[in-house]
C-alpha cells in the first residue's frame, strides 16, 4: 500500500467499521419484499470481516429504529480507533434522494450524509467515509410522499462534507432491477471485486474494476461515484490473513 501525505492512513486495527441497512420487508407491503437483501448483507459482511473490517448487520428497521442505529454508530468509541467507516444502505429509493424504512417512512439521503459530518462524528473527522447505495425504484412514484419523512438537517447548514464518497447503484439514484434470491447484480459485483483487488488497487482502479463487472451482470444499469472532499488516494488495505483467505 503506498504511503505519503496524499494517502489516507489505513493501517489501523481495525481496519474500519461497517455499518449495513438492509430493508427487505414493509409493514403490510408484501409486494415491496426484497428478495435477496440478506443474501447480499450476508455477502457483505464476508467480504468485509476477511478484510480485518468489523460491523453489524441490521434488517427492516423502522425510520425510529434507523436514527438509533445510526446516532450508536456516530458515538462509537471503536471509530477512534478504526481507519476509516463504510456505510451500505439497501431498499427501495425515491425520486426525492430518500429511502424507504420498513414501517413505509423515508429517510432523507443527504440527513445520513449530515449526520457523520465533521462537527456531528469527531471521531472520524479525516478519515474516508463510504457511503454505498443499493436502492430500488420499487416503491411506486405515486406513492411518495404519502409517509413521513424523517431526517432534520444536522449541525450548521453550511458545513461541507469532507473526506465523502459515496457511490449509487444508478446515476439516477435508484435502479430498475429486481432483487433476486442470490441477490442484487451491484453487491454481487461489488464483493466480487473486493475479493479479488482490495489488496492490491487504490479505490479509483477498484471503481473502473467494479464497472467492467458491474456492466456484465446489469448491462443497462450507470452507477455513480461522488466525490464530497474525498482529496487523498485511498487503500481498503486488508489485513495479511486477507491475502491466504
Amino acid at each position: 500500500m503506498a504511503r505519503g501525505p496524499d494517502v489516507y492512513r489505513m493501517d489501523a486495527a481495525p481496519r474500519g467499521y461497517v455499518c449495513i441497512l438492509s430493508y427487505g420487508s414493509f409493514h403490510d407491503r408484501p409486494d415491496l419484499h426484497l428478495e435477496g437483501s440478506q443474501t447480499d448483507a450476508h455477502n457483505l459482511a464476508n467480504t468485509f470481516s476477511k478484510m480485518g473490517y468489523r460491523g453489524h448487520a441490521h434488517f427492516s428497521l423502522t425510520a425510529g429504529q434507523t436514527r438509533q442505529q445510526l446516532a450508536k454508530v456516530r458515538d462509537m468509541e471503536l471509530l477512534e480507533r478504526a481507519g476509516c467507516a463504510v456505510f451500505i444502505i439497501s431498499s427501495h429509493g425515491e425520486p426525492r434522494r430518500h429511502f424507504l424504512t420498513s414501517d413505509m417512512q423515508t429517510i432523507d439521503i443527504q440527513w445520513v450524509l449530515d449526520f457523520f459530518k465533521d462537527s456531528q462524528c469527531p471521531y472520524l473527522k479525516n478519515k474516508p467515509k463510504l457511503f454505498i447505495w443499493d436502492l430500488c425504484r420499487g416503491h411506486q412514484e405515486q406513492e411518495c410522499g404519502r409517509g413521513k419523512t424523517h431526517g432534520e438537517l444536522c449541525g450548521r447548514v453550511d458545513e461541507p462534507l469532507r473526506d465523502v464518497m459515496c457511490l449509487d447503484s444508478s446515476s439516477g439514484g435508484f435502479t430498475w432491477h429486481a432483487f433476486s434470491e442470490e441477490g442484487t447484480p451491484f453487491i454481487g459485483a461489488l464483493c466480487s471485486v473486493l475479493a479479488r483487488h482490495a489488496a492490491t488497487k487504490e479505490l479509483s482502479e477498484l471503481y473502473r474494476e467494479f464497472l467492467k463487472e458491474y456492466a456484465t451482470a446489469a448491462p443497462d444499469a450507470v452507477p455513480q461515484l461522488t466525490n464530497y472532499g474525498f482529496n487523498k488516494k485511498f487503500y481498503f488495505n486488508p489485513t495479511k490473513k486477507f491475502f491466504h483467505a
